[in-house]
């Protein structure tokens, strides 16, 4: 289950919107339990200029200084990205690069506007995404 207070998931639609018609990408930071509770969101650069309509690409340097930068047992809990004028499910693409054990929230947004937010994670076994449950925190 992830934990998204407004705050935090207004600072990611409002991402996805402003980076519209290419996907945005960005780091959820929080601490793992039975629920994955975000703290904060970490806006990214989205590296992928031949196809930014439909990938994104972190920058492993983006990793290393976010890591470096946590502290008080934070950890990189989950990525976000956009869907432009996709549904929120996770394409092919998604799953070859998803790691397991972190939360994929996937924002679809269509003609600039947000239509969907669903959170997924990768079964380590079956390589396969589940959904997860989006739970809001005030």
């Amino acid at each position: 289950m992830l934990c998204l207070r407004p705050l935090e998931r207004e600072q990611i639609y409002e991402h996805a919107r402003g980076t519209y018609p290419h996907e945005c990408c960005g780091f959820m930071i929080g601490r793992k339990g039975a629920t994955r509770e975000v703290a904060r969101i970490h806006a990214l650069r989205n590296l992928r200029t031949d196809r930014a309509h439909d990938r994104y690409e972190i920058d492993p340097l983006d990793w290393i200084r976010v890591d470096r930068a946590l502290a008080n047992g934070e950890e990189v809990i989950g990525i976000y990205h956009s869907h432009p004028d996709h549904p929120s499910r996770p394409s092919e693409f998604d799953r070859e690069h998803a790691h397991p054990f972190m939360s994929y929230l996937i924002v679809a947004v269509h003609d600039g506007e947000i239509e969907s937010a669903r959170s997924w994670e990768l079964d380590d076994q079956t390589r396969a995404f589940n959904e997860e449950r989006i739970v809001e925190d005030a």
